[in-house]
């Protein structure tokens, strides 16, 4: 009898352990997309338009939703500072990004953003690629 419960007593901590070690899923998802998808010279404007979706199955906020672009240097904000994301429910917002002679020099650029806000994990990154017409 002592023996059972020796060996049960095992197993959960084997269990614990390494449900413990999982790192959490953010029930925030973003799409990036921008416009235009080309560029042809120096002080054309991009136009990224990001989604933020609330796949989690609680409503998140209220909160300050935003936005890292590594492109565009500091997070920004995305939506209100009280900005409640029930279930399946999404928030949009736009940034400008202004093609610079660097970005002439290359035959690309493709950069990553990740949403975060309501307290949970940042969305996964994505990445969204725009294609220079005049090439080096």
């Amino acid at each position: 009898m002592i023996m059972k419960k020796i060996i049960r007593f095992t197993l959960l901590l084997s269990v614990v352990v390494a449900l413990s070690a999982c790192k959490p899923r953010s029930p925030l998802t973003l799409s990036k997309t921008a416009s235009p998808t080309t560029y042809t010279q120096i002080g054309h404007t991009i136009l990224y338009t990001y989604v933020i979706t609330n796949t989690g199955n609680a409503t998140l906020g209220p909160s300050q939703f935003t936005i890292t672009d590594n492109r565009l240097g500091e997070p920004f904000s995305c939506g209100p500072a009280d900005t409640t994301l029930a279930k399946n429910s999404t928030l949009t917002c736009t940034a400008a990004y202004t093609i610079t002679q660097a970005d002439i020099n290359v035959a690309s650029l493709t950069n990553s953003a990740t949403a975060s806000g309501g307290g949970v994990p940042a969305s996964q990154p994505v990445t969204a690629t725009i294609t220079n017409l005049t090439p080096p």
